[in-house]
């Protein structure tokens, strides 16, 4: 679970506790940090939040505490465990914001005070007419011949126009690619 720390959010790490890993968004953790120490430091928090192993992490920390080291010790006592992809006792799959979260919450606007089951139903047919959405744009691109889908060929497109310009050259006896 991605947390910004609500209030509702603290009640619910509370009650499920260890059958689940809470995950701390860096964002509103970001926004906290930058209001207090200044916008500048917003890379090194990245650089910090980021690191997948213990000695980027100690590196990134390293820069922020020789920057400013008030702003270093702030972060220490964030409880990095929570997080920090070094120190985080699960996998974060490369989500350390709640922006998915804003955006369910942003598709699901009317629909977030339903009863669970009426909830869940409208999940299902918003779902379900998307798919068949997508699958009558597919049918009609393959009944017009189209081997890709649209959003297909044009990366296909842009592929051949980056390729084009590379060339092969000789270099010795051996070939090496130049890239443009």
């Amino acid at each position: 679970m991605i947390s910004d720390r609500d209030k509702g959010l603290l009640l619910a790490e509370l009650i499920l506790g260890p059958l689940m890993a809470v995950a701390h968004c860096c964002h509103h953790l970001k926004e906290n940090f930058t209001d207090k120490f200044g916008r500048s430091l917003a890379p090194l928090f990245w650089a910090i939040a980021r690191a997948r192993t213990e000695g980027q992490y100690n590196t990134a920390m390293q820069k922020l505490r020789e920057t400013k080291a008030a702003a270093a010790t702030y972060l220490e006592n964030a409880h990095p465990e929570s997080w920090a992809e070094a120190w985080f006792p699960g996998r974060r799959y490369g989500h350390d914001t709640s922006n998915i979260v804003e955006s369910v919450n942003k598709t699901l606007k009317l629909d977030r005070e339903l009863p669970i089951t009426t909830l869940l139903d409208s999940i299902w047919h918003r779902v379900m007419q998307h798919r068949a959405t997508r699958l009558a744009a597919a049918i009609k691109e393959e009944a017009a011949g189209s081997t890709w889908s649209s959003w297909a060929g044009g990366i296909i497109v842009e592929g051949r126009k980056w390729s084009g310009g590379n060339r092969v050259s000789l270099q010795g006896t051996y070939f090496f690619y130049e890239l443009y």
